[in-house]
């Protein structure tokens, strides 16, 4: 269970990232190691959906201490459907998921490299605009954890200026 006090924290140096820059790489970057590192997470992503085909990809990948290099190369290379995996399970519902142990789950397409990399437990969260979902952040732990569900509101308010963020930028482009 997460401490009030460190999503507290978290919230506002995440919302001191986003009026600091308007480089999508360098708020990713940012915001994954401020969460992780803050929340003692071992490994996030950002997924952008597909203008294209609605697939999402794997843009940015964060990791604590040593790479989890099979399955980050995994997630730059795979496209997930709404309703794939734990980032397609976010795209499909809008909203926050927790896996207990995602290397256990039976919608889980990288079961084999996580395992690998040690990762168990994890949560995603939506980047939503007004106009719908238009990427998803993920993050994965060490073992196995039960849900946190104030960790997951607070995420989800997070996702909210995150997605606005990335339809101003790609508006400005």
């Amino acid at each position: 269970m997460s401490d009030a006090g460190d999503l507290q924290r978290v919230e506002r140096d995440v919302g001191r990232i986003l009026a600091q820059s308007d480089s999508l790489v360098d708020v990713y970057d940012a915001t994954l190691a401020t969460i992780g590192e803050s929340l003692g997470w071992k490994l996030g992503a950002v997924w952008e959906v597909d203008a294209e085909d609605g697939r999402l990809r794997c843009v940015r990948t964060w990791h604590a201490g040593r790479a989890a290099e099979e399955f980050e190369t995994l997630s730059a290379v795979i496209g997930l459907e709404a309703g794939e995996g734990l980032p397609g399970s976010v795209l499909a519902t809008g909203a926050p998921v927790w896996m207990v142990d995602a290397p256990a789950e039976a919608n889980f397409p990288r079961t084999e490299e996580a395992r690998l990399a040690g990762l168990h437990a994890a949560f995603a969260f939506p980047l939503r605009s007004p106009s719908g979902v238009v990427g998803v952040m993920e993050f994965f732990a060490g073992e196995p954890r039960e849900p946190d569900e104030p960790l997951l509101a607070a995420m989800a308010g997070l996702g909210g200026e995150l997605g606005q963020l990335i339809v101003r930028v790609r508006d400005a482009r």
